[in-house]
């Protein structure tokens, strides 16, 4: 992307920035009740949500500009996290999440995956999803549609080492 690129793809987030804001906090509501229907007994810290921040977006327009060809390119203007208490809860929410969604398995990663079996560091599952088939046409997820949000997936332990990273 060219610099005026950047300005533009900047610009239009901004214009548009309420729509993302409104899109992650109705994916965040749509987690949260699909979790308490599949798993009440998983315990875990409130689901955050956020839409990227405008000196974020802009750091990655610039470092990687060959790699995003256009602002819809970006999977992560809007996020939601969910932290769980064990690992084993992480699986399980990984299973729901899975079912419930239509994942983006190419953007989607599996941090803990690129580390060595022995060695502690950032770990998070993030998925990249969007509405699937069967809430796409329901009137109250409407501001989800056209959105994907990148859900991150870990314990307290791992959003702790996260935080001091």
């Amino acid at each position: 992307m060219t610099e005026a690129q950047i300005q533009a793809a900047i610009a239009s987030f901004e214009a548009d920035r309420t729509k993302y804001e409104q899109a992650a906090d109705s994916f965040r509501r749509l987690i949260e009740g699909v979790l308490s229907d599949h798993h009440d007994g998983i315990a875990q810290l409130p689901l955050e949500f956020r839409t990227k921040d405008v000196s974020s977006l802009r750091r990655k327009l610039l470092t990687r500009s060959k790699d995003v060809p256009s602002l819809e390119s970006i999977t992560d203007l809007c996020g939601v996290r969910i932290v769980c208490f064990f690992q084993e809860d992480v699986a399980e929410i990984c299973d729901v999440i899975e079912r419930e969604f239509d994942v983006d398995w190419e953007n989607s990663i599996d941090k803990s995956n690129l580390l060595e079996p022995n060695t502690f560091g950032y770990q998070s599952v993030h998925y990249v999803v969007r509405l699937n088939d069967a809430r796409m046409n329901q009137r109250e997820y409407a501001k989800c549609v056209g959105h994907v949000v990148e859900i991150q997936v870990r314990t307290v332990l791992q959003h702790a080492w996260a935080a001091i990273d």
